[in-house]
């Protein structure tokens, strides 16, 4: 009789023992996962946030390559990539500011024009192809003078504001990349 019993413990712990296995992988499947997850929007939510930086800089800080695409610009073709017709090329980039933070109004005017348009030409300047963008520029009290781009809706949002003026008066220049 006693074999009977250990044997009948045996198998005992070895379902114990198979349930305490089952239970500790699926537990750590299951933190894997949320790791992984969580892992890849930090991704996501960090190159929103250095192309979001790279962006507002640029428009601040830059003129654009050529320092005149806001002159040649033509937003009459529907296609940004017809060769006879596109104002701005892959190899350009756009830039609103005359000096450092000091904006044109010529540059703003055609960038809200453009993107008003196409939206679609502006973001592959700005190789922000994957998100979405707002742009708005504030007075100080906060009412905006201009604005284009779709407001943030998204899951994930960067808005990165910048100080410059803007017909020679301080305002906040906005733009927000969300996705």
């Amino acid at each position: 009789m006693s074999s009977q019993t250990k044997g009948q413990a045996a198998v005992t712990d070895l379902f114990i023992a198979i349930s305490v296995f089952i239970i500790l992988i699926t537990i750590t499947t299951l933190t894997w996962n949320l790791y992984n997850i969580r892992l890849t929007s930090r991704f996501d939510y960090d190159d929103m946030m250095l192309r979001g930086f790279q962006v507002s800089d640029l428009l601040v800080k830059s003129k654009g390559i050529p320092a005149d695409w806001h002159i040649t610009y033509n937003t009459t073709y529907p296609n940004p990539r017809d060769i006879n017709g596109c104002c701005i090329k892959s190899q350009q980039l756009i830039g609103l500011a005359d000096n450092e933070r000091i904006l044109s109004q010529e540059r703003v005017d055609a960038f809200k024009d453009i993107s008003d348009a196409n939206p679609q030409v502006i973001k592959d300047a700005l190789n922000i192809n994957l998100y979405n963008y707002y742009f708005v520029i504030r007075n100080q009290t906060g009412v905006p003078l201009l604005n284009t781009g779709l407001f943030p809706s998204g899951k994930y949002a960067v808005n990165l504001a910048r100080i410059v003026s803007y017909n020679n008066q301080p305002v906040i220049m906005e733009f927000a990349i969300w996705k």
